[in-house]
């Protein structure tokens, strides 16, 4: 069976200060790309600390394309259909929730400590000027919470992840 590799995607806040210099510094037709490369890893560092498990971005490399989840996991496309995935009747379930490529699969890990989970949250929901609600599940067991609170997402996970470990 294919597996899958981590890729290290954390944004420092050393790294985003070094980002904003560099924008800041830029010559005119440089700054445009400094600024998205600055607010690409300010983003990813946001929905990391929401934990916020997506596909989010696609390495290229002279040999192979790679699809990357915000936790680090990162897989060939073709090599999805092979990997661990969650149930058929989990995906029935979730089918509301209209999981990505990603989400499906088994293997995140948690963003501090590295570690494999089975609880992830993987959609928000804008209800307001300023104001989210969450969506997470289970790999495990195929439970699952829709709409909710970031902290209470934050626990269904903690919580799932433990019993599930």
């Amino acid at each position: 069976m294919k597996t899958f590799s981590y890729v290290d995607n954390e944004a420092s806040q050393a790294r985003l200060e070094e980002l904003r210099i560099e924008f800041e510094s830029a010559t005119a037709d440089q700054k445009y790309n400094r600024y998205r490369a600055w607010l690409h890893y300010a983003n990813l560092e946001r929905w990391r600390n929401q934990g916020h498990h997506f596909f989010y971005l696609t390495m290229y490399s002279a040999s192979n394309e790679k699809l990357v989840c915000t936790c680090g996991l990162a897989v060939m496309e073709s090599d999805i259909p092979k990997l661990p995935q969650i149930s058929k009747e989990s995906k029935e379930t979730l089918s509301e929730l209209e999981l990505d490529c990603l989400q499906i699969l088994k293997g995140h890990r948690d963003f501090e400590t590295k570690e494999p989970v089975s609880a992830i949250i993987v959609k928000y929901f804008v209800v307001g000027e300023d104001s989210y609600k969450w969506a997470c599940f289970c790999q495990s067991c195929g439970l699952f919470e829709s709409p909710t609170t970031n902290k209470a997402a934050k626990k269904f996970c903690k919580r799932h992840n433990e019993m599930h470990s």
